[in-house]
């Protein structure tokens, strides 16, 4: 995949992501959970339905794929790579 296509691909991504967690976090609530070693309860922020957990799901996957994506551009472009195997330590 060339240079430039590679890079919007990655800006759709980002931006999907981006809006699935303004998504979910509209749809979080305050959720009570007892903690199971010290039994207190826990307040957290959560989401509160199924469409909010999977907002939020589908934000942090697309974070992680952009910053593999940019991960392996860096890695692609870099100087240690282009060496040979005997040269890099």
């Amino acid at each position: 995949m060339t240079y430039g296509y590679r890079l919007n691909i990655e800006d759709i991504y980002l931006d999907a992501a981006d809006r699935n967690w303004e998504q979910a976090k509209c749809e979080m609530k305050d959720v009570k959970e007892l903690d199971p070693a010290t039994a207190k309860v826990r307040i957290f922020r959560g989401p509160d339905t199924d469409q909010g957990l999977k907002s939020a799901v589908q934000a942090v996957v697309g974070w992680a794929i952009c910053l593999e994506a940019f991960a392996n551009l860096a890695w692609s472009q870099s100087v240690a790579k282009q060496m040979p195997s005997s040269e890099f330590k």
